[in-house]
């Protein structure tokens, strides 16, 4: 999954062992261009996970563990859930994949 770097693979390392680039996070970006924390009562994260390692839809134990790896399952405003597998349809798949930084065309 793309998105560990945002999610801050940097500080807690990779999912699954894969490797990742960049460093930048989801954190550091509201705090500079908002200019306010994540953990703010006012805030509420939410991040939709996609595509789980096989590219497929997520399950719910996969959002679990990327959220106990990435320790967004500390506090009471920030969220992972799992996108509905119909975003993937034929559809709607190369628009969702071309979201993943780094594997777009």
């Amino acid at each position: 999954m793309s998105c560990q770097p945002l999610s801050g693979s940097k500080k807690y390392g990779s999912f699954k062992r894969v490797s990742v680039m960049g460093g930048i996070t989801v954190e550091s970006l509201v705090s500079k261009y908002a200019n306010i924390q994540l953990d703010d009562p006012r805030i509420e994260f939410i991040q939709i996970l996609l595509f789980n390692m096989n590219l497929k839809p997520p399950t719910i134990v996969e959002a679990n563990e990327w959220a106990r790896h990435f320790h967004m399952n500390q506090s009471d405003n920030v969220h992972v859930w799992i996108g509905k597998p119909s975003l993937l349809n034929q559809k709607n798949y190369k628009a969702s994949y071309d979201l993943i930084l780094g594997l777009a065309d």
